[in-house]
């Protein structure tokens, strides 16, 4: 399972005291949810990355930057936002990736390859999924999978996309009115 390649433990680090920041009202994450956030969210997370960036092998890199990022960060990260904050690094992470990357990153046409690699999915058919995201802007089809396949809020994906609501409102809306249309032309 992916979760056991990226379960931290963080034995060396129990010794340190998280004391609630007084000044601020924000309560700190400690060890134990740390490790509750790991086994939730970790596999969502990587997910993600793998519907955006098409291969395993950033994915893993990069959820591997998350959970560190979180852990390195978990003073200032209260439980109840772990989610949100894991989902904005990840969506900051693919950003600096695409960036570096674009040049000698082909984006595969066909995502079929990768059937393998998922446990749990709310489409029926992962082939005809697959085809429908490659027909999608790489910002357009991030806020599509936000939401239908990992069911954030639309708060949330905005919060997470560094955006209006209204524009991933909009983005979503369009772009099952092009998935519709491609359906009906029989183009999917």
């Amino acid at each position: 399972m992916f979760l056991q390649y990226f379960y931290i433990i963080v034995e060396t680090f129990s010794m340190k005291l998280c004391l609630n920041n007084k000044r601020t009202g924000i309560s700190c994450m400690n060890e134990r949810e740390y490790n509750k956030c790991v086994e939730e969210f970790a596999d969502k997370v990587f997910k993600f990355f793998v519907k955006n960036l098409q291969e395993t092998f950033s994915a893993e890199d990069l959820t591997q930057d998350v959970l560190t990022a979180l852990w390195k960060n978990h003073t200032q990260v209260d439980f109840s936002k772990a989610k949100a904050y894991m989902f904005v690094s990840a969506h900051n992470l693919m950003v600096n990736f695409w960036d570096k990357e674009r040049k000698s990153l082909e984006i595969k046409n066909n995502l079929s390859a990768n059937k393998g690699i998922y446990t749990e999915t709310t489409f029926e058919n992962r082939d005809l999924t697959d085809r429908m995201l490659e027909n999608l802007e790489e910002s357009t089809k991030e806020c599509l999978i936000l939401r239908d396949l990992h069911g954030f809020s639309y708060k949330e994906i905005a919060e997470i996309t560094d955006t209006t609501q209204a524009n991933v409102k909009t983005k979503i809306f369009r772009a099952r009115i092009k998935l519709k249309e491609l359906i009906k032309d029989g183009k999917i």
